[in-house]
């Protein structure tokens, strides 16, 4: 069985669309190749970045460089993991809303990294 392929339509201004053009034409591929693989790569760099930042602030939390200013108990609408240790999250369960005192930021706590924060 072959695997069935969908098409994505996208529209762009017409400077970027020449932009596109000339790169496709450059590479020797056409458009739809060419953006094909742009987004493929982006898919894959993008996932690498995001998880290496995520790290980073799970390192940056753990060694409390940004205090919590105040945790809110939430009940989950869906799937998530704990900022802090990675624990899955399933929707429905308790879960807890960290509000930083110097940052408009927000991160999804499980109990048990909220309650070792209290030590």
């Amino acid at each position: 069985m072959k695997n069935k392929q969908k098409v994505l339509h996208a529209r762009v201004s017409e400077e970027l669309y020449d932009k596109i053009s000339q790169k496709a034409k450059k590479h020797r591929v056409t458009i739809s190749n060419f953006v094909r693989s742009l987004i493929e790569d982006y898919s894959e760099l993008s996932g690498d970045v995001f998880e290496i930042i995520d790290d980073k602030i799970r390192e940056h939390l753990k060694k409390k460089k940004e205090e919590v200013l105040a945790y809110h108990p939430i009940i989950l609408g869906k799937n998530t993991a704990c900022y802090i240790c990675d624990k899955k999250l399933i929707k429905g369960e308790n879960a807890n809303i960290a509000f930083f005192e110097k940052s408009s930021r927000k991160i999804v706590v499980c109990d048990d990294c909220r309650k070792n924060d209290r030590n």
